[in-house]
């Protein structure tokens, strides 16, 4: 059998011929045809693809850009707002390894007092006054909150004695440092932000939250919040740093609420 073949529009010629030959003779030309049209403009399309994600990378660094230009007077406002609040205040956190979700006030230093609300989620900050520490009798140091009235407790208690347990510190201190952010350390959020390249899971941090920096990369740090599981990328200028404080001032007290 001989077959002489041309162009897509020429006849394929063959002897004996048979028309369902002729056909597949045909459509495997059409097909070839077809196929190497939709490889070069797969092709095409892949390199515009690749052309509008390195657009979208661009605009994505500008983007970030202009977040940190933006926020850069702000948050240097917001900064010394911070250090003026905290000129006559203190901070305290619930330590990470605290099995309570949070701590519950007192209306006296005393842990038989009235029962106020509870505050300090893991992951926040309390602010009491800069007064002294008071330990009652029970053998407990109590703080002044300082944005409401009451007071916190620093160790646990025992519920029949109400005793305090010296072994099983509830609240430590922290102080804010102005200085640049280091990987591993802790810091305290200024202001609320979503990062809006996050897909999944929580995507933002709150102000107010005490996060961990876990990566650094020019003037962003990828945060962790390890008490609810989120994390994104913060601008620094969002964020001040945090180192703890050992040891308390503490003012012992005669007060029968104490006991």
């Amino acid at each position: 059998m001989v077959v002489v073949g041309g162009s897509l529009y020429q006849d394929v010629y063959y002897e004996h011929a048979h028309g369902r030959l002729f056909i597949m003779l045909r459509l495997w030309r059409f097909g070839r045809v077809f196929h190497s049209l939709w490889l070069a403009e797969h092709e095409a399309n892949q390199w515009e693809i690749e052309g509008l994600r390195e657009r979208v990378r661009d605009l994505e660094a500008q983007n970030r850009d202009l977040i940190i230009k933006t926020s850069l007077k702000r948050q240097h406002s917001t900064r010394e707002e911070v250090k003026a609040a905290l000129e006559d205040a203190r901070i305290f956190r619930l330590i990470p390894s605290c099995e309570y979700p949070c701590v519950a006030t007192r209306d006296e230093p005393a842990i038989t007092a009235k029962r106020g609300r509870d505050v300090g989620m893991h992951g926040q900050i309390i602010r009491v006054t800069t007064d002294p520490a008071v330990e009652g009798k029970c053998g407990n140091v109590f703080l002044k909150l300082l944005d409401e009235p009451g007071w916190v407790f620093i160790y646990d208690y025992d519920d029949d004695t109400y005793k305090a347990i010296k072994n099983k510190q509830l609240l430590e201190e922290l102080e804010i440092l102005d200085e640049a952010m280091q990987t591993g350390c802790d810091a305290l959020v200024l202001e609320d932000y979503e990062d809006v390249k996050e897909t999944q899971g929580e995507s933002g941090v709150r102000e107010g939250d005490i996060v961990e920096v876990v990566e650094i990369s020019d003037n962003w740090c990828h945060v962790e919040n390890n008490y609810n599981g989120s994390g994104c990328w913060v601008p620094s200028v969002f964020l001040m740093r945090l180192r703890r404080i050992d040891g308390l001032e503490v003012v012992h007290t005669d007060d029968e609420m104490a006991e």
